[in-house]
């Protein structure tokens, strides 16, 4: 009786196992069948992959024009039309620049000469409404959407240090541990002897700012030296 029990107990089993193998393998089996046709729908045709610029004519395709990518950093809602006209009125610019909307809040800046460019670029930081606006030159091959706009340049002030330690080497060293140094004030030659160093600074802008940085110096004491920023 319990060999009989056993036996259909297996034979049960068994058949139960080759149902849900049949089962999953109709399953795997349509959903093959189903992400083959996905596929297909999307898939690109012949006419869809032609190429329609040759390598050749890609200089006679680009814009003259030199180009900046910029984002205003605020969460605050702000009028677009007056972010523009504030910005060209503040600029100054002798030629005309134009402004285009962009997705992602993003604008692109068109100036007419590369010298406009880079005036406007070296004259940052620029603000509206107490607002960073952040600033990159646009590669005219890339999508200005990708273009990240992350750093920012600044102009930072290194107070505390001793006089004998107010040089440029000391400079650099300051700017590349904060971010990436740019370059010193130009106005001062020579030694920097003041009561503070002034660099610009390529900084991280998603990054806290540093309000104080320890230096060790071979002073007297032999302490770490805190500078203010």
């Amino acid at each position: 009786m319990v060999r009989g029990s056993r036996r259909w107990f297996l034979h049960g089993l068994g058949t139960g196992f080759r149902w849900g193998l049949w089962f999953l393998e109709t399953l795997l089996g349509y959903m093959d069948d189903m992400m083959t046709r996905v596929a297909a729908h999307f898939a690109l045709t012949n006419e869809e992959q032609a190429e329609l610029v040759e390598q050749h004519e890609v200089k006679n395709l680009l814009t003259s024009k030199f180009l900046l990518v910029g984002k205003l950093l605020t969460r605050k809602p702000y009028n677009k039309e007056a972010f523009k006209r504030t910005m060209a009125s503040l600029w100054r610019l002798t030629a005309q620049v134009h402004i285009i909307d962009m997705e992602e809040d993003k604008f692109v800046f068109s100036f007419q000469t590369k010298a406009t460019r880079d005036t406007i670029m070296r004259g940052r930081t620029w603000t509206f409404n107490h607002s960073l606006l952040i600033m990159a030159a646009a590669n005219r091959l890339l999508d200005p959407l990708i273009i990240p706009l992350r750093n920012q340049e600044f102009w930072v002030q290194v107070k505390g240090l001793p006089l004998v330690f107010m040089t440029r080497a000391m400079e650099k060293l300051i700017g590349d541990a904060l971010g990436t140094y740019v370059v010193t004030d130009q106005s001062r030659r020579g030694e920097c002897l003041s009561i503070y160093l002034c660099i610009r600074v390529l900084l991280d802008v998603g990054r806290p700012l540093r309000r104080w940085l320890a230096v060790r110096l071979p002073n007297a004491s032999g302490m770490v030296e805190w500078v203010q920023l």
